[in-house]
């Protein structure tokens, strides 16, 4: 389940909660238990960790197969 953050208009803290997103609505402030909060916007977390993708250099190698086509020379031109 996500990590939400909120703030109560009541109290002016800020609190985090782990709750399923149709469960938003039901959320009441954990310092004074008022029903008036707003959820926040926060930066999302994602970490690529271990022998990924990243580390590997994964994909590299087509990259630069695919910008090394052979040219066409001015000699296979026909009229």
């Amino acid at each position: 389940m996500p990590l939400y953050e909120f703030i109560c208009q009541d109290c002016d803290q800020d609190f985090e909660l782990i709750c399923k997103y149709h469960d938003l609505d039901a959320v009441r402030c954990s310092h004074c238990d008022s029903a008036v909060v707003e959820r926040q916007v926060s930066m999302g977390s994602f970490q690529l960790k271990g022998s990924g993708w990243a580390h590997d250099r994964y994909g590299l190698s087509a990259a630069t197969a695919d910008s090394k086509a052979p040219e066409k020379s001015s000699s296979d031109v026909t009229s």
